[in-house]
């Protein structure tokens, strides 16, 4: 079991440093045009309101999820103290 976690470590600290050699690659990349520059801030503000969009969806559904959760657990307890 302990060979497990030393493989496990090894396998992660292996794709942290390729994901390091990967993200130096594109940063030293060139940028493109100027038409390439301006698709790309486009694409840039579409993402992020598309991102924005689906957090404060997830916020609702956690929160609904979180109450409804809430309200159960309680009246299990309501009814377990009841038949007591």
């Amino acid at each position: 079991m302990n060979n497990y976690i030393h493989v496990v470590i090894v396998i992660i600290i292996i794709g942290l440093l390729y994901a390091l050699v990967l993200t130096r690659r594109v940063n030293e990349a060139s940028r493109g045009s100027e038409k390439m520059k301006e698709i790309q801030s486009y694409i840039k503000l579409g993402s992020g309101t598309f991102i924005w969009k689906q957090a404060s969806i997830l916020l609702v559904f956690s929160v609904i999820v979180f109450l409804v959760i809430g309200l159960f657990a309680s009246n299990d307890e309501q009814l377990s103290n009841a038949n007591s």
